[in-house]
């Protein structure tokens, strides 16, 4: 996954929104083996960070909370713009998205999903998702929010 991708997502939902703005990241580290999930994420981010939650996850979930998420309709005094969400662009960009999460996916020997309760990268507010992707000694970390 390639963050120019992440970065073409949030330019739609953003473009034209009312009080709305998504922000989106995928962040990559090498570490030892032997870290534990909540190092591995904190390295990663490069920033201390304290958790709500820290679960592993199935694909499915993974899909569908990413998909819910940016297809957030928002509502009467903020959201993004119903023209960008329905246009051919972003479910072009959308697909390769889901694309890209199933090849890390079916690389991936560890997946979580986490929760971040202090040290969050973003300002979330409307929805947020985090996710991490272990592989060995690498790992990559998804995440993504909305506020106003």
């Amino acid at each position: 996954m390639k963050q120019e991708l992440l970065n073409e997502i949030a330019e739609i939902l953003n473009e034209n929104s009312c009080n709305y703005s998504v922000s989106l990241g995928i962040f990559t580290s090498q570490h030892k083996k032997t870290l534990t999930n909540e190092d591995i994420i904190c390295k990663t981010l490069n920033r201390n960070i304290t958790f709500y939650t820290i679960n592993t996850v199935e694909k499915p979930e993974i899909l569908h909370t990413v998909t819910s998420s940016l297809m957030y309709a928002g509502d009467e005094g903020s959201g993004p713009s119903q023209e960008n969400i329905n246009s051919h662009q972003f479910k072009s960009l959308l697909r390769d998205l889901t694309t890209s999460l199933n090849k890390i996916i079916s690389s991936s020997t560890g997946i979580y999903s986490f929760h971040i309760k202090d040290g969050h990268p973003y300002y979330p507010v409307f929805w947020d998702f985090g996710f991490l992707f272990v592989r060995n000694n690498f790992s990559l970390v998804f995440i993504g929010s909305s506020s106003d």
